[in-house]
């Protein structure tokens, strides 16, 4: 475990002890209150997960835990979410999370591979998994999380788990997002299982998504939950959840992840434990587990990362630096309709993977005279940190202006020198115009002003020191 000045080693040690001495039973672990009798398989199991995670189960535990897990499972079945249980109340859920715990804990999979092969039986038709595992029930991503992360931990693979695990990909893939928490489940099966490559604007969208979602409600600790479009109590389910994804590309001192660590502080009961929601006062023995793991892993991350945090800010300090996210990365706007065909854009995909918040466009007559300033613009660009991007060897041709299309929706920025009269660089220096792009206009002195560019506030040169000086205030002034 690691520690940090905002979560020390006693709310540890006092976690930990709370789940070890008053949550363990009989028979696993309590699944609601500290102190009552009520067991299930999934709260055994996450306990027991989190517990290995934490290097805080000897050799003997493990093999307790791992007799009490395999006690829920039906043979030939899955594993049963209640104290007592048939086949009717087996669960994807309560399977999937008790496989991921036996994996954890070192289990022979050859005890529970049955069930991981029933995983697969009960998979829908459309390649997700439901609750229950029934077929009349709706599939959500929420249950393919675990049990696709346990197809993949399989060694034992047949044809069977590798046929479920190309419908899952299938259906994640083509899975619709009913709000932010899914499209964050969503692109973490993605890239977690390298089925697509990371995607910075992907990556923005959620982020501006989830504050435009939940901002306002930030301050009563409530969230959307994940499918329902209610917002609740900032329950742990939730919240380690959220930053368990958002760690894959969020820094540790992102506010986001501020905030989820504030709930956290904020919240902690007695420092040994956490609730089912901030009215409960009542030590919860799963939401104990879930968020002891999740700070652990932000101490982990912090550490990792060299980032030292004291004290966490107010609320309303944390709320008011996501809004200043939001205003700060506007996202970009792409072309809805090809401007050649009036078709959908094939490309999209390709542009959002080569899309860089340092990219600038440069579009500059093609002419021996203006070499010199071309290179000038390059270097004055490149110490300002910025990446030129640029189309060389236009000619009228429908495949090099889509290119150009292309290239231009991969910048955030651009520069257009109108001093020649041009028919491409009206064009052009009109898409990233109607692209929302902050655009740097040149011209030379005594050049003749384009009439399709009249109004239009420019900077004046004579010679590179002026390029140079002016290009460098304005990049000063619109680069964020």
């Amino acid at each position: 475990m690691i520690y940090s000045s905002v979560f020390n080693k006693e709310i540890f040690e006092n976690a930990i002890k709370v789940l070890k001495e008053d949550c363990k039973i009989s028979r696993g672990f309590t699944s609601q209150i500290v102190g009552t009798n009520s067991f299930s398989a999934t709260t055994t199991s996450i306990i027991t997960y989190v517990l290995s995670k934490l290097g805080s189960l000897s050799v003997e535990e493990k093999e307790c835990l791992k007799q009490d897990i395999l006690s829920f499972k039906i043979n030939k079945k899955g594993f049963y979410y209640k104290s007592i249980g048939n086949e009717d109340s087996v669960t994807v859920w309560s399977t999937a999370q008790s496989c991921l715990a036996l994996f954890e804990i070192g289990t022979n999979e050859d005890l529970f591979f049955d069930s991981i092969e029933w995983l697969c039986d009960v998979q829908s038709k459309d390649g997700g998994w439901s609750y229950n595992g029934k077929e009349d029930e709706i599939s959500r991503i929420g249950y393919c999380l675990y049990t696709i992360i346990v197809l993949y931990k399989t060694t034992n693979k047949n044809s069977k788990v590798d046929n479920a695990i190309n419908k899952a990909i299938h259906f994640i893939k083509n899975y619709n997002p009913k709000d932010t928490c899914e499209k964050i489940i969503k692109y973490y099966l993605l890239t977690l299982f390298k089925i697509e490559d990371r995607n910075k604007i992907q990556e923005r969208e959620i982020v501006v998504d989830f504050i435009n979602e939940n901002v306002d409600e930030l301050a009563n600790y409530t969230i959307v939950e994940p499918g329902s479009g209610i917002h609740h109590f900032y329950v742990p389910w939730y919240v380690p959840g959220f930053y368990m994804f958002f760690r894959k590309f969020l820094e540790p001192d992102h506010p986001i992840v501020l905030f989820l660590m504030k709930w956290f502080s904020n919240n902690i009961i007695d420092r040994k434990g956490w609730s089912s929601d901030i009215h409960n006062k009542k030590i919860y023995s799963w939401a104990t587990a879930l968020s002891v793991l999740c700070i652990n892993f932000w101490n982990m991350d912090c550490q990792r990362k060299s980032i030292k945090i004291k004290k966490l800010n107010d609320i309303e300090v944390i709320k008011e630096q996501m809004l200043k996210i939001m205003e700060d990365n506007s996202m970009p706007i792409y072309m809805s309709v090809c401007p050649l065909n009036g078709g959908k854009c094939n490309l999209r995909k390709k542009i959002e993977l080569e899309y860089n918040d340092m990219n600038i466009f440069l579009d500059i007559p093609y002419q021996n005279s203006y070499l010199t300033y071309e290179k000038q613009i390059r270097a004055t660009v490149r110490k300002s940190g910025l990446n030129v991007v640029i189309a060389k060897n236009r000619q009228k041709s429908d495949v090099l202006l889509c290119k150009v299309c292309q290239l231009i929706q991969t910048c955030k920025y651009g520069i257009a020198d109108i001093s020649e009269e041009s028919l491409n660089i009206p064009f052009e220096l009109g898409l990233m115009y109607g692209l929302g792009k902050p655009c740097a206009i040149l011209k030379r002195k005594n050049s003749k002003q384009p009439s399709d560019v009249q109004g239009i506030e420019y900077i004046q040169y004579e010679n590179t020191d002026e390029i140079n000086n002016q290009l460098r205030d304005w990049i000063k002034d619109n680069v964020k």
